[in-house]
């Protein structure tokens, strides 16, 4: 998720508590001998008297625990004209309560280390906790408390505050997205007006202005009664005192009715079969969708099948035929998403670039049609099961995966260990199975589905037509009272992606005095604190086998292995015609390798349900495996052939070549793109191997040729410069190392002993400059203000991150306080350290509304000001030496974490206890080392500030800020600067 908040995703991270150690290369018997399935969650569930279900489970893998509250209600609980209702009150949740007022519960929360989030979806609203283990109490009473005396404190400002955090969601993830228009028709499209899909999430800008505090009490007293939520507990816990601690905090609220569940008629065929909307897009998209069954009933499961076979990797079906064959798509996506009233299967196809919309659907129902008649095959439904076994796989290895997992077990299945029999289900399916389902759905009758066409804008429009009233609000505005998307994940309270609410039957008669009774317990007494754990790195060893070392790092219980070859050099050495080669490279390494053409490397990894990327940076090409344990005697070879043996043929490369051209086009249109291409060439000028940017632009790739390609491999992929990290279950020998790294036993170096590259020049002076990049009728700024600082190996690193953390490295940070919670301004604000081999850079960022761009540059200039000039305080100062301890163990949780951590520390030159010395030095610093780091870096007076914005509106308004000995520059979306004459605004 997104700045300013840090979890890790729901779906990735480290799965403990389980014991698969690997002792061989031959794994295919790894997971025999142990009597517990991978998938087995183990969960204890008991019922509290007033009907709250609690789910129990524990993993003392690492000391960390996380506490999940399910409330039974999304925006499907909302009426028309209070849309977008669930997902407000999910924001408002943050808002202080009567013991802990305003921004109490985060300052709380993070000053021992921990963190919290929460996301709306249309069927509920899910908040979670995360911190180190002697934290549970705390977030207990914390929970407990705002379950219990939150609408005694609501108030209009903090309705009105909220309300403007919401909107500027919406603007950030649709409005000033590409294809968010078409995201945000989606569900009004699908569902008959009134059914409560009818209405995406995020709700209207209408309908938020219209909320009331008033509305806000009765949708608490309505559905945030215990009796309609489950509470779960995941982590480095006992079991017993937990439940002890559960019933002290939570067993005396008094029982409420459980909300009556919706009784809808099963979805009919969309009333508008064909759309098409303008977007500011370079590329054309088609969505088709079908109604599908509910979550958890018969045909769920098979529709789910069918969606891989159709979209899930490069040997589905839809991107086989359209991206590799016919090569008129950039990308394909096909998704179920399964809901409580009926589901949707959707699929999405990107055009390539000169395909028109007309003919990619054409093409794509041509491939539909197939479906029917061509029976799919035991090969391609082995494929689909095996991904969806190791996706599962990831989703538990982190304790917050495991809790949501667990959660929506219980709530689909009334289950919380229903896990076990998805797999078991999922392994008897058959493609007759399959098939029926495909014909079930009509999937070649276009009367049957809507068909959604997303075309680019023949003129540019703001967007703000969408967003009335808003550009004249300078602060946020107060209700009248006071003077994701059906196809995204569900929408994220504190800085991801958007989501809902819901206000149906939520008048002020619906209001109860259950709030304002006294507690049973008095919640004004915080818990006793035990102490922080000390943090223990993952052990590790590096050993040397043959030509190549091999760094390894030990996760007890871990179900997955990770693997990342590391090889050095990146853009280093290259000029600016040779932008994006290393990308290039990268993207071609997978289009046959070895014995294996294009297709039989994507068939052979899906097969495993192994999955092989490879990706670019400045300092380096890294490719990774992520793979069940079991199955990494299969996938290992083809890891090698893709590193060492890459064809590199000229028919792949033309294909490829194109599609790298078109995500270039692509990626025009997305602001945040244009935002980092613009700071990256203004900072270190566009000869500068940190300023050309990895993706390359059309003029350079269109000149790359396969020559180009092979010569850079031969250069740099040798094995005296690369490393292997392997991160699992694994034992720390030698021997161990040699049978894992056996596969790459044929890599024999042909060149230097290792590679040896020049330094990069220095970077473009520092000096004040304001970088302006147009984007006509945007609702929002893309901004960043940076400075030149550390390179990855400064001394300074762990100080540097406590002060980042401090300033916009939490949801608490300063930044993140001003621009969001004070103002409304953003959805969310942060900063960060960009650290690479020669130097490095600092920036500070935000998405702001358009009419508040110039004050929101004034407000992190004053906070980066801030910083420099006096102390921190002692609390905010612990806050930030935790905060550091606890990202470690968090980094550690997930095994493709571990890899790319110990990846970076051996690309870097950085000690093997590096993670442990981070952890000490933080633990070290001082409030003066703290301000001296700012002193350093956070300097507005040297800092390049990147506008990415109607410049026509925010312009005028930024000249007047007080930005003396500015440089103003005008640049494009790719970062290129403009000549004078084309700088004028139109």
């Amino acid at each position: 998720m997104t700045l300013p908040r840090l979890l890790p995703c729901l779906l990735w991270g480290l799965f403990g508590g389980l014991l698969f150690p690997l002792a061989d290369a031959d794994t295919a018997a790894v997971a025999k001998g142990h009597g517990k399935d991978p998938f087995t969650l183990d969960v204890q569930r008991f019922q509290l008297a007033n009907g709250m279900t609690v789910l129990l489970h524990r993993d003392a893998t690492l000391p960390q625990v996380v506490v999940s509250l399910w409330f039974d209600v999304g925006s499907k609980n909302e009426a028309l004209g209070r849309t977008g209702f669930a997902h407000l009150y999910e924001h408002l949740m943050f808002m202080g309560t009567k013991n802990v007022p305003g921004g109490g519960f985060d300052q709380v929360m993070e000053a021992e280390g921990g963190q919290n989030n929460a996301t709306t979806s249309a069927d509920r609203t899910f908040y979670f906790d995360s911190g180190p283990t002697h934290l549970l109490p705390t977030l207990l009473w914390l929970e407990a408390e705002r379950l219990t005396t939150l609408p005694e404190v609501m108030s209009d400002e903090k309705v009105a505050l909220q309300r403007e955090v919401v909107r500027n969601e919406r603007r950030q993830s649709y409005e000033n997205r590409p294809y968010g228009k078409a995201e945000l028709l989606i569900s009004e499209a699908m569902y008959p007006k009134g059914h409560p899909y009818s209405w995406p999430v995020i709700g209207s800008h209408a309908d938020l202005l219209a909320a009331s505090t008033e509305d806000v009490k009765g949708f608490f007293y309505k559905y945030y009664a215990p009796s309609n939520a489950t509470l779960a507990v995941v982590g480095d816990i006992n079991p017993t005192e937990a439940r002890r601690l559960i019933e002290h905090y939570f067993g005396w609220m008094q029982k409420t009715p459980r909300p009556a569940a919706l009784k809808v008629e099963a979805p009919q065929a969309p009333v508008q079969k064909r759309l098409t909307v303008e977007d500011q897009v370079e590329l054309p998209r088609i969505y088709l969708l079908w109604h599908s069954p509910a979550a958890g009933t018969e045909g769920s499961v098979e529709t789910q099948l069918l969606a891989d076979v159709l979209g899930k990797g490069k040997s589905s079906r839809l991107h086989h035929a359209l991206v590799f064959e016919k090569q008129i798509a950039q990308s394909v996506e096909v998704e179920m998403e399964p809901q409580v009233l009926g589901s949707m299967l959707t699929v999405q196809v990107t055009a390539r670039k000169g395909v028109l919309p007309a003919a990619l659907l054409s093409a794509t129902e041509a491939e539909l049609a197939k479906v029917v008649t061509t029976a799919v095959s035991e090969a391609e439904l082995a494929r689909a099961k095996n991904q969806q076994l190791t996706e599962w796989a990831q989703s538990i290895e982190t304790v917050l995966g495991r809790s949501e997992m667990m959660q929506a077990g219980q709530a689909l299945y009334g289950d919380p260990n229903a896990l076990t029999k998805q797999v078991e289900q999922l392994r008897r399916m058959t493609p007759q199975q399959i098939m029926a389902r495909a014909a079930a759905l009509h999937l070649s009758d276009p009367e049957r589905r809507l068909t959604l066409s997303v075309v680019p804008a023949q003129k540019t429009a703001g967007a703000a037509g969408n967003d009335k009233g808003a550009a004249a609000q300078k602060k946020p505005a107060a209700p009248a009272s006071v003077a994701q998307a059906a196809v995204k994940p569900p929408i994220d309270n504190r800085g991801a992606s958007p989501s809902a609410i819901d206000n149906r039957g939520a008048s002020p008669s619906a209001i109860d005095n259950r709030g304002a009774s006294p507690s049973a317990i008095d919640l004004s007494k915080r818990p006793t604190l035990g102490p922080l754990q000390a943090f223990k790195a993952p052990k590790n060893a590096r050993f040397r086998v043959g030509d190549l070392d091999v760094l390894l790092v030990r996760r007890p219980g871990a179900a997955l292995l990770a693997a990342q070859v590391v090889v050095p050099g990146g853009n280093r050495g290259l000029s600016p015609d040779q932008a994006g080669l290393p990308a290039a490279v990268a993207a071609m390494l997978t289009e046959g390798a070895g014995a294996r053409g294009a297709t039989q490397v994507a068939d052979d990894l899906e097969r495993l349900g192994a999955i092989v990327r490879a990706h670019a940076t400045a300092d380096a090409i890294t490719v990774s495996l992520d793979v069940m344990a079991e199955k990494y005697g299969e996938a290992a070879p083809i890891l090698y052939d893709v590193v060492a043996a890459p064809r590199f043929e000229a028919a792949e490369w033309k294909r490829v070549q194109a599609e790298r051209i078109t995500e270039v086009v692509r990626a025009r249109a997305e602001p945040g793109f244009a935002a980092e291409r613009g700071l990256a060439s203004a900072l270190f000028g566009e000869q500068h191997p940190y300023g050309m940017g990895t993706r390359g632009v059309e003029t350079t790739l269109s000149r790359l040729g396969v020559a180009d390609l092979r010569t850079y491999h031969q250069a740099r992929f040798q094995p005296k410069s690369a490393v292997l990290v392997i991160a699992g279950d694994v034992e720390l020998s030698q021997a161990q190392a040699e049978k894992l790294a056996a596969p790459f036993s044929a890599w024999k170096a042909s060149g230097p002993a290792a590679l040896v590259l020049a330094a990069s020049p220095a970077p473009r002076p520092e000096k004040r400059r304001l970088v302006l990049i147009d984007r006509p009728g945007a609702p929002q700024s893309e901004l960043r203000m940076a400075t030149i600082s550390q390179a990855r190996k400064n001394p300074d690193r762990a100080v540097a991150d406590v002060a980042n953390t401090l300033l916009g490295g939490a949801f608490t940070s300063r930044l993140n306080q001003n621009l969001r919670e004070q103002h409304g301004w953003a959805y969310g604000a942060g900063s960060r350290f960009q650290r690479l081999l020669d130097t490095g850079y600092f920036v500070a960022q935000a998405a702001v509304r358009t009419d508040a761009t110039a004050d929101s540059v004034g407000e992190m200039i004053k906070e980066l000001r801030r910083m420099g000039a006096e102390p921190v305080n002692q609390a905010e100062l612990i806050k930030g030496r935790k905060s550091s301890v606890q990202r470690l163990v968090s980094l550690c949780e997930r095994v493709a974490g571990l890899a790319q951590a110990f990846g970076e520390i051996a690309l870097y030159g950085l000690p093997a206890d590096e993670l442990s010395q981070l952890s000490r030095d933080s633990q070290h610093a001082t409030a003066a080392m703290v301000q001296k780091v700012a002193q350093r870096y956070f300097v507005p007076e040297k800092a390049t500030l990147v506008v990415v914005g109607d410049r026509k509106t925010v312009e005028p308004a930024l000249r007047k800020l007080d930005l003396s000995g500015a440089e103003v520059e005008y640049r494009d979306v790719n970062g290129a600067l403009l000549p004078v004459a084309k700088s004028t605004p139109k």
